[in-house]
């Protein structure tokens, strides 16, 4: 099966639908769906991610789910008319350029982006300049995040694991299904203080999935008593975590 590219497309595979009412399955969770007169919806799970109207015009959404699959999804609906990419963990759309050779600088993907049937791309002036000024802060905090775990000492470690009473509450309160209800404004102070301790390491280490994130926590404990900061369960982890929630914008997720 394959991803429409214009609405009439859409509309003819549409029309071959068992039952429009179930929609039209054209890949995998991905199904066609009519929304009005003028417009086709392809639907990935439960979002629609591209929608095609009559006038030729396509308006594209994530949902919030920048995942490889739905860039494909969406890149294989423009075609040749343009094409959506990531750089620097934030997602750009762009018209394919003259020679036919990959695409221009393009400009800021935000949710509802229309892409006219000639390629052009009808951006908001207001988005490419929050997107500029958002990512002057996104350098900024990653400069930040970097000092704060390159200046991370064993003796801190030690010291930290050792002794994890006194951390944070915003770090250590947990809720039933995982979440911090506390949120993500203590991180951000926890870098510009320079304040490291074993409930931060914890939340990195759970971000980023060990089945048992105490065992390697006591890894990292003997690798410090060593005089050694562990360079990826520690430091890599930790700067991934921080990056991660600090800073903003779109970015490709899986």
């Amino acid at each position: 099966m394959t991803i429409p590219r214009t609405y009439s497309e859409a509309a003819l595979l549409l029309s071959q639908a068992r039952n429009a009412r179930k929609g039209k399955p054209v890949a995998n969770n991905t199904r066609l769906f009519r929304r009005s007169d003028s417009m086709i919806a392809l639907r990935l799970h439960d979002t629609d991610v591209v929608e095609y109207h009559a006038d030729g015009s396509l308006r594209l959404f994530t949902g919030g789910w920048t995942t490889v699959t739905t860039k494909d999804r969406i890149n294989q609906a423009l075609s040749n008319r343009a094409g959506v990419w990531s750089r620097k963990g934030r997602w750009y759309i762009g018209t394919r350029a003259a020679d036919g050779w990959g695409y221009g600088e393009g400009v800021p993907f935000d949710e509802g982006i229309t892409v006219l049937a000639d390629g052009t791309v009808v951006a908001d002036p207001e988005v490419a300049e929050r997107v500029a000024l958002e990512d002057r802060r996104n350098a900024d905090m990653r400069r930040a995040v970097k000092r704060f775990v390159d200046g991370i000492t064993p003796e801190q470690v030690v010291t930290a694991l050792e002794n994890p009473g006194g951390d944070c509450w915003g770090c250590m309160m947990v809720a039933e299904d995982g979440s911090y209800p506390m949120g993500e404004d203590c991180l951000a102070q926890h870098v510009q203080e320079g304040y490291f301790h074993a409930h931060l390491l914890l939340r990195a280490l759970r971000a980023k999935g060990y089945r048992d994130p105490n065992v390697i926590m006591s890894m990292i404990y003997a690798e410090a008593k060593r005089g050694q900061v562990d360079r990826y369960l520690l430091k890599r982890n930790l700067s991934t975590f921080l990056r991660k929630s600090l800073t903003v914008g779109v970015v490709q997720a899986a």
